[in-house]
């Protein structure tokens, strides 16, 4: 789940971007707030990922597996 999170956090933060952009108009400093946010967030998600991995273990960690 954290590493989706660290795919997602990027492209919300650009369809935030271009759907203000495209309804409220062209505003630099509240774009470039916007994408200092979710590199913050990125950031912080890499952090926790980095803290949580094991690195005694020799296999794949943070695997999402779907069963369907």
């Amino acid at each position: 789940m954290l590493l989706l999170l660290l795919l997602l956090i990027p492209l919300i933060a650009m369809l935030i971007n271009s759907v203000r952009a495209s309804y409220v108009g062209y505003n630099l400093y509240e774009e470039k707030s916007i994408a200092f946010s979710a590199s913050i967030l990125n950031l912080l998600v890499s952090l926790v990922v980095w803290i949580l991995f094991d690195f005694s273990q020799n296999q794949f960690q943070f695997v999402k597996e779907s069963y369907k």
